[in-house]
């Protein structure tokens, strides 16, 4: 039996790609950044877009926040966020 893939729930369309990528840490991620401090080193699972994952990255720096991604087009949105 050939691997599955893992399949996002809500999905890809054009309205959820528009509300991914204003997701932020302030909002999203509230429960999680008292949590860091700075010069520590982040991997964000299923970082989709990367808009939170920037915005981890700034609380941890100088430390270094990772984003992955098991969609493609996510990480090269997330690369383009991130410039």
């Amino acid at each position: 039996m050939p691997p599955s893939r893992e399949t996002y729930t809500p999905g890809y369309s054009e309205p959820s790609l528009r509300l991914m990528l204003q997701r932020t840490a302030a909002k999203h991620a509230a429960f999680f950044t008292p949590l860091l401090h700075r010069g520590m080193r982040l991997l964000d699972c299923g970082c989709g877009p990367g808009t939170i994952t920037i915005d981890l990255a700034e609380l941890v720096s100088p430390g270094h926040a990772f984003g992955i991604d098991l969609e493609p087009d996510q990480l090269r949105s997330a690369k383009r966020e991130q410039k």
